[in-house]
């Protein structure tokens, strides 16, 4: 069976499909800050030494909030946490 590559290409490109797609630079950087988020939260948690069901809400404020230091939130998450709050 012989592969036709020309009515492959058409096949492609009418599926669109993208052959070599990078990342894009945005979803690094989120990456980065996320990373470096829940960093921030495991030193702060190590250096508390706290009982597991303080530490619980205790992390959860420290990760937010690093969060949201780090800008990490764009204007989709808020809004779809407007939703899910029933606040929109």
């Amino acid at each position: 069976m012989r592969i036709n590559y020309l009515e492959l290409s058409k096949i492609k490109k009418k599926l669109n499909f993208a052959t070599h797609s990078s990342p894009s630079k945005k979803l690094y950087y989120d990456l980065i800050k996320i990373i470096s988020g829940s960093f921030i939260l495991g030193i702060a948690l190590y250096f508390l030494k706290l009982n597991m069901w303080i530490a619980l809400p205790v992390g959860i404020i420290i990760y937010l909030s690093s969060v949201y230091i780090l800008h990490l939130f764009d204007d989709d998450d808020k809004y779809i946490i407007r939703e899910i709050l029933g606040r929109n």
